[in-house]
Parts: structure tokens; C-alpha cells; sequence
């Protein structure tokens, strides 16, 4: 019974996927005929990801506005054609990266008076911010899928899934883009606000912290709870719970995370 319930679920999931890749092709194409111009593929696929740096952009957008059905879609296109959950190209990772610094040099620009110390900022934020702390994110999660989560096979005649490790990685760079869009873009705007001192800037602080904070974890959630093999998986919702604990307690008692991290990565003082 278990093992018939699964099957018509992912009979469900490919057809989702399926109408799901019909509504995001109409969106692209129309995106694409406002430019003027044609996409280079036979059929544009914005969520998988391809070398070309308009493909990456297209799964950048589509993951901001339709972050549920884009993990849907992906991971159809790519089971059905590559036979494998993660990617297979650094393109998401490499735009990813340079978003990243050039934001990070428009921070240095309006808040560090030594170009110096500007690289090394540049350097830490992509190695710590993004690298190292999606391999550290990527590695506990697949830990714990492979684990704790994976649902036993109904019978040994069924291919044992795991986790792929890239596959982690994968979710956690699906994850990172909205956040560096809200605390790296909106915030860099909103900074001479953010910065200021008083109630009001604190509390606008923390709560756009915490949308960043909470929708990062929902949208990792979301890239392992399409996987069919995996149960339980509302365990990663657990940390959105924390955040909304926490920041009540961190407006309350005054702190200002954009102060905070300011004034420890730049040479001006706030």
C-alpha cells in the first residue's frame, strides 16, 4: 500500500512538473519577446541550469517568484534527462559568486576608505558567507537525509536513493540567492536608514533579517521535500521557529544586526 501511494505520487509530481514547464516556458518566451529577441534553445528550461549566463539568470528569477514549482520542474527535467538529482555545471555557483563580490565592492565603496582592506572583505565574504558555509550547510543536510530521513524501500527489489551531496550543495545555492537579494541588495539601499540609530532602524533591521533568515530556510526545505525517497522533512522548518522566537527578543533589547555587521567588516565607523 505504501509502495502503491508513492508511485501515485510521483505520477502526481511529473504531471505537476509537466504543467509546470509549460507555464514557465509561456513566461520566459514573453520575457524573452519584450527584449526582442529569441532564446538560443529549442525549449528554454530557466530552472535547469546551463552554462549560459541567460539561462542562470532566468533560474535566479524564476526561484525568487515561483520557488516551489522551480524546484519541482528541475528536478523533473533533470531526473528525466540526466538520470541524476544535482547539477553538472558551475554556472549557478560562478554568477552566484559575482553577484556576490560585486556587491560587496559596493559596500566597500560607500563604507571602507582602504581598497586593502576592501579585497579582503571581498575575499572573506565570498569564502565565508558563500563557499564555506554552504559546503558546512550542504554536508549536515545530506548528513542527516541519508541518515535520518530517507523512507525504507518497501521490498528489496527497489533501487535504494540517496542524497547526492551536490545535490545539497544545489539547494543550499537555490537557497542563498534570495537571501543575498534581500541582505545584500534591498539592504544595501535601505542601509543609510538601517545604519541609523534609534528604534524604528533596529526593528526594520530585524525583521528584514528575519524574512531573509526564514525564507532561506523554507526554500531549503522545499529541496528536500520534493524528493520522493525522503520523509519528515518539515524538520527543516524547525530553525524558521527559532528566528521568530529570537527576534522579538533582539528588537526588544535594542540590538541592530545591520550595525552590527557593518561596523565589523567595514573601516567607517557607524
Amino acid at each position: 500500500m505504501i509502495y502503491t501511494a508513492k508511485r501515485d505520487s510521483k505520477r502526481f509530481t511529473d504531471q505537476t512538473a509537466n504543467r509546470t514547464a509549460i507555464k514557465i516556458q509561456a513566461i520566459c518566451y514573453r520575457r524573452l519577446a519584450k527584449r526582442g529577441r529569441r532564446s538560443p534553445y529549442h525549449v528554454l528550461t530557466p530552472c535547469s541550469l546551463s552554462i549560459s549566463v541567460e539561462s542562470s539568470s532566468g533560474n535566479k528569477w524564476i526561484l525568487n517568484i515561483h520557488s516551489g514549482k522551480c524546484f519541482i520542474y528541475v528536478l523533473h527535467q533533470r531526473l528525466q534527462t540526466k538520470n541524476q538529482w544535482a547539477r553538472d555545471d558551475p554556472a549557478f555557483v560562478v554568477i552566484c559568486s559575482l553577484l556576490l563580490a560585486l556587491a560587496t565592492v559596493a559596500y566597500c565603496a560607500a563604507y571602507d576608505h582602504s581598497a586593502a582592506h576592501a579585497i579582503s572583505v571581498v575575499i572573506s565574504v565570498l569564502l565565508f558567507h558563500f563557499l564555506l558555509a554552504g559546503i558546512l550547510l550542504a554536508t549536515c543536510c545530506w548528513f542527516l537525509t541519508n541518515a535520518y530521513l530517507r523512507e525504507e524501500a518497501p521490498n528489496t527489489c527497489v533501487v535504494e536513493q540517496r542524497v547526492e551531496w551536490l545535490y545539497a550543495f544545489d539547494v543550499h545555492c537555490n537557497s542563498f540567492f534570495p537571501m543575498f537579494v534581500m541582505l545584500y541588495v534591498i539592504h544595501y539601499f535601505l542601509s543609510p536608514l538601517l545604519v541609523a540609530h534609534g528604534f524604528i532602524p533596529a526593528l526594520l533591521s530585524n525583521l528584514l533579517f528575519m524574512v531573509a533568515a526564514s525564507y532561506h530556510h523554507y526554500l531549503n526545505f522545499l529541496g528536500y521535500d520534493v524528493l520522493p525517497f525522503l520523509e519528515r522533512t518539515t524538520f527543516f522548518l524547525y530553525p524558521i521557529g527559532i528566528v521568530i522566537i529570537l527576534s522579538p527578543i533582539l528588537i526588544l533589547s535594542g540590538f541592530n544586526p545591520s550595525r552590527y555587521f557593518m561596523n565589523i567588516y567595514f573601516s567607517r565607523t557607524l
